[in-house]
């Protein structure tokens, strides 16, 4: 208990499924959590529940593929807390098609929900917390981003672009002294 006590942790994605888990094993930690998920009623009853369980909750609703509205959670979550410790770039997902049956657009689009995502919120996750000493990113891939199958490849792609934008800017906030953990997950 208390690990990331006080920490402001927010998860993308975060009305249901992992996203939700982990703002409960945040919230059971001690974090003032942060949910945006683009579902706002369901990301609303469950920011509310974990604050009727007594946690610190608040939810934005927020499309993650949306510069505009990463800029707009953001300042939302500077103005109500000061600060940003975690990130979790939890958003993502989509139903994928083999290479043949597959179009253009399909594909932008996978690497929009997927990376692009990431991409907008890591990068504006540093900003935040380089202003206050620090942080970590938890960027979530997939084990599709590290093992390629025939039915998922824009999917993989992508989620293969997490790791590697994941490492690259480890290295990047590493050796700038930002104290600021970058990290990449992959559940499946």
């Amino acid at each position: 208990m208390g690990r990331v006590q006080d920490k402001v942790a927010m998860v993308t994605g975060a009305a249901q499924g992992l996203g939700l888990a982990m703002v409960r094993a945040l919230a059971a930690e001690g974090a003032r959590v942060v949910l945006t998920d683009i579902d706002a009623p369901r990301g609303e009853n469950e920011a509310a529940a974990l604050r009727a369980s007594g946690h610190q909750a608040m939810f934005c609703q927020h499309d993650a593929t949306s510069e505009d509205d990463w800029t707009r959670v953001m300042a939302a979550v500077l103005q109500a807390h000061g600060r940003l410790d975690v990130l979790v770039n939890n958003a993502g997902g989509g139903v994928d098609c083999d290479i043949e049956q597959m179009t253009l657009e399909h594909f932008q689009w996978m690497v929009k929900l997927n990376l692009d995502s990431a991409f907008l919120g890591t990068k504006l996750a540093i900003e935040a917390m380089k202003a206050t000493g620090g942080g970590s990113i938890i960027n979530v891939s997939s084990v599709g981003g590290l093992v390629g199958t025939a039915p998922l490849p824009a999917y993989s792609a992508a989620k293969a672009g997490v790791k590697l934008l994941s490492k690259c800017v480890a290295l990047h906030c590493g050796q700038r002294g930002y104290n600021i953990r970058v990290n990449s997950i992959h559940p499946g």
